[in-house]
């Protein structure tokens, strides 16, 4: 994308990305919180257990992620600038939640779902800060009104 040259293709696809991304994440948190049994039920109770037990403040960072991501991502599509704020918002709550999950928590996310759970996060939390350099680069380059 250059100065002036209107939107480019790609934006409306990572748009789109985002918010499948952000809606399958506030879908879980949806789900967990209201602790819907079908839901629930493809995890295991140590899984179910350490989730539905987490701190109220990791919990609040897990519906800032997944909801202000969510928004931003629609906002990322309609090509406003204030997706670009939210997506960082996401992103940085995100990888907060990512390091106390994986580092100061005890018992550790690695306790409920093995190394395969911090393989996952970690992954989580790359494609949320690439998201958010995604919408920063698009604004720098001048693709929002």
């Amino acid at each position: 994308m250059t100065q002036n040259d209107g939107p480019s293709w790609h934006l409306s696809l990572v748009a789109i990305a985002a918010v499948l991304w952000y809606l399958a994440g506030a879908v879980d948190y949806t789900l967990t919180q209201y602790r819907v049994e079908p839901y629930l039920a493809q995890f295991s109770d140590t899984m179910v257990d350490y989730f539905t037990g987490l701190p109220p403040w990791v919990v609040a960072l897990s519906a800032l992620s997944a909801w202000s991501g969510l928004l931003g991502g629609i906002l990322l599509f309609f090509r406003r600038r204030f997706a670009v704020a939210l997506l960082g918002l996401a992103a940085l709550a995100f990888c907060l939640l990512t390091v106390w999950l994986t580092v100061i928590a005890d018992p550790g996310l690695a306790s409920a779902t093995g190394r395969i759970g911090i393989y996952l996060i970690l992954g989580a939390a790359v494609v949320e800060v690439v998201f958010y350099l995604y919408a920063r680069q698009a604004r720098v380059a001048g693709a929002f009104d």
